[in-house]
């Protein structure tokens, strides 16, 4: 996916900002999954029950489930406007 992200930045169809944003995206949601399963949970869906939230936040680093949620909620936001930025730049109807 590295690749792939470099590749789509050196075609010049996403800028230097987006190419960061878009391979830490990647790198924390690869972490959210593994982190999912070691903890014996779904690993395509982040928990809402608070026990299994803050036991990922611990592990994660982070103060609380409510922490983890606005980082990771940033991610997926960040993600979002790159990808709709770049339908606009492209004149796609999402």
């Amino acid at each position: 996916m590295e690749d792939r992200i470099k590749a789509i930045a050196q075609a010049r169809l996403i800028n230097a900002i987006e190419h960061d944003e878009l391979l830490s995206a990647w790198r924390h949601l690869s972490e959210v999954k593994t982190r999912l399963f070691l903890l014996g949970y779904p690993d395509d869906v982040v928990p809402e029950n608070p026990d299994r939230l803050n036991r990922l936040a611990k592990i994660a680093g982070l103060r609380d489930g409510n922490e983890y949620l606005r980082r990771h909620e940033h991610v997926i936001e960040a993600v979002r406007s790159i990808y709709n930025e770049g339908l606009e730049r492209l004149k796609v109807e999402a």
